[in-house]
């Protein structure tokens, strides 16, 4: 790799096998593509868990409203039925 004896990387051999027709563009395409779909992945996930999270508040604010209307009807004194 270097030239002269005093060079850093001159004892080093590189093993580089040609490619026919490959340029390097196609690397930093591939680099880019992967990065990409890794960015996709992600965003896929975060929204994944957004919608659970949001899912789970809505029932648990559901649940709560339905206790009051529960509590309401008892203090009023009409048929509650039981959670089950």
């Amino acid at each position: 790799m270097g030239t002269r004896k005093r060079q850093r990387f001159a004892s080093d051999l590189w093993c580089i096998k040609y490619l026919h027709r490959f340029q390097w563009t196609h690397l930093s395409e591939r680099l880019a593509y992967e990065q990409t779909v890794l960015q996709q992945r992600l965003r896929t996930e975060v929204s994944q868990a957004k919608r659970e999270t949001n899912f789970y508040l809505n029932n648990v604010e559901k649940s709560a409203h339905l206790d009051n209307l529960r509590r309401k009807r008892q203090r009023a004194g009409q048929q509650v039925e039981e959670k089950t």
